[in-house]
Parts: structure tokens; sequence; C-alpha cells
């Protein structure tokens, strides 16, 4: 794949090697990873959790009756203050922010 490719999965967690995709991130190989579901969930790789290039979301397959407006509306607040002040109002990884 290119240098500095942003790598996005919504799909399967397996999908990603989390040990090898934090060597990519650390290497400059892969600029940003956005990720919603995790190789060994519910834990999540440590150096994906420490990584500045690192989205990490929880998963949300639909949005259906499943997804209360409550969700809804915290999502929305958590991208509004992050694009305000560069933090989420509940950040999965706030130790690197």
């Amino acid at each position: 794949m290119k240098q500095d490719v942003i790598l996005v999965n919504t799909s399967r967690g397996a999908v990603i090697d989390e040990a090898a995709m934090v060597d990519a991130l650390d290497s400059g190989k892969v600029l940003r990873v956005a990720l919603d579901v995790f190789e060994n969930e519910p834990k999540v790789h440590p150096g994906l959790l420490a990584h500045p290039g690192t989205t990490l979301l929880p998963h949300a397959a639909v949005l259906d009756d499943t997804l209360t407006q409550e969700n809804v509306d915290e999502m929305f607040a958590n991208v509004e203050a992050f694009a305000q002040t560069g933090m989420p109002n509940t950040p999965v990884n706030a130790a690197c922010m």
C-alpha cells in the first residue's frame, strides 16, 4: 500500500493485526487508523490506545431502533466538541490527546 495511508476498519476486528498496525503507525507507513472493531474484543492493543494516529470508536453496526436518540445525541456532541476544542466530551484514549 502507499505511504501515509489512512485505514478505516468497521467490518471485522480480525481483519487487522493490531501489533502490525502499531508497527505501521510507528514507522509512518500508516498515517492514521480508525477502528470500531478490534482483533481481540473487548481488549484493544495498548499501542493503539496510546498512539496519537488512532481514532477508536465503539462499534455501531446499524443505525436503527436499537441505537437510542440519547446515543446519537452523545455522538454528535462529541464530534462538535472535538471540532471546537480538539477534545471530545468522552474520549476513549484521553491520555493521548
